[in-house]
This record gives structure tokens, sequence and C-alpha cells, in this order.
């Protein structure tokens, strides 16, 4: 069974936050069968924005109006929790995974959740997988017609346990309740030689992290999953 929010909320008059989007120009669209086209760009100025750890903004369906990604500014200053009308959103995680809820006034919750996989690719920015509204049933994020791409945010690569960090360092954040540990190395030549660096940098919210600034020198930075 779905969660559902103990809330609810009203956006009849909600104002609308003026940030340019993130979303690119042409691939934009999303698709849902018992919704239609959803524009992400939106109007450009309110457009969605795919921040490092949460998005904001807002998409525009022609059939059901404008829907929130969330307000760009969670309780917590890293990541929006979904527990009241004031903090809920769609989050962002270091591998690139959307979770959390999005919400049109004439639709309802939008929840992107692990059984949609909806995620962003932080190489290409490209999105990927399904986000599912009670009312409106499964949305594509990507499909043979059309998908939404963001701009580059992370420069990384990875498999399922790494994510290796390469220069410049964008501000990151990651959970360390789901076993996540930042690592260095000065040589990746070798796959042995990474060394766990103590949290917290910046220390949020009981086992949330971030770092911003780490000077890059001889060293070389993931995040792994042992």
């Amino acid at each position: 069974m779905r969660t559902i929010l103990p809330f609810v909320l009203n956006l009849a008059a909600a104002t609308f936050a003026s940030a340019t989007t993130t979303i690119d120009s042409v691939n934009k669209y999303t698709w849902g069968a018992n919704v239609g086209w959803m524009d992400w760009r939106g109007d450009v100025a309110s457009g969605a924005d795919i921040g490092e750890s949460f998005c904001s903004g807002w998409i525009y369906a022609a059939n059901v109006g404008w829907i929130s990604l969330g307000s760009g500014a969670p309780a917590n200053g890293v990541r929006y929790q979904n527990n009241s009308a004031e903090d809920y959103g769609v989050n962002l995680d270091a591998l690139g995974n959307l979770r959390g809820y999005a919400y049109g006034a004439n639709i309802g919750w939008i929840n992107f959740e692990s059984i949609g996989a909806p995620m962003v690719d932080l190489v290409t920015g490209n999105f990927s997988g399904y986000a599912w509204s009670v009312n409106c049933g499964w949305i594509s994020l990507s499909n043979a017609v059309a998908h939404v791409q963001t701009g580059t945010l992370l420069a990384v690569t990875r498999d399922d346990n790494t994510v290796l960090i390469t220069w410049p360092l964008p501000p990151l954040h990651w959970d360390s309740d789901m076993g996540w540990i930042l690592q260095f190395t000065t040589d990746l030549s070798t796959t042995v030689d990474w060394q766990d660096i103590a949290p917290p940098y910046g220390h949020v919210g009981g086992a949330l992290y971030h770092f911003e600034s780490l000077a890059p020198g001889n060293r070389f930075y993931r995040l792994h999953k042992p």
C-alpha cells in the first residue's frame, strides 16, 4: 500500500517562486495516459529546478494546471521531510534517485517512489522511470517519444556500490543511514587504497552529511557502500 501524506494542501493562491528552470529547452516533456503531456520548463521563470539534493519549481500540464515540486527551502536545509504542508517536495539522492512528493491542486499528490524507479542520470541529466498519481496513474519520465533532461549535476562514474566524484566538487549530500561512507585515495590505479574520511562535513539532522569545498590536491573522492 502506498503512503498517503497525512495533510492537505491548497495551491489555488500559491505564489510562484522566481527561479529560472534547469530543464532543457527541447527535452522537457513527460507523459501520462490519463494526464497527457507535462511541461517541466513551464514558463521558464517558474519551471522545474533540479538541484544537488532536492527539486523546486513547477511543472505545467494543460489538462491539470500547475504542479509543485517543492518550495526550494526544506526545513533542514538539505532535503524535504515530506511530513507537513510546509515541508514537502521531491528529493534527489547521491545516486540520482528522485524520491518524495509533488502536488497539484487539480491532481493531488504525485509520488516519486522506489517502485517506479524515477531518477536523473547525474552525468547526462536524462530522466527515467515513473512517478505515481492516485488520480491519474503512472507518469512516464522517459519514453520513445519524449523525455526530460536537466543540466549535468555531477561528474561521476558509478556502479551499484560506488559513486566516484570527479573535480570540481559540487555541494553534495548523503545519508549515512543508507550505508554510504565518504572515502579518498591518492591513486586511482589501485582498487584497495581507499581510506574512510570520518564525517561530518557540516553535520545536519542526525545522520545527514555534506561537503562543499574539499581541496582537490592529489586526492580523489568517492561515496562507497561496503
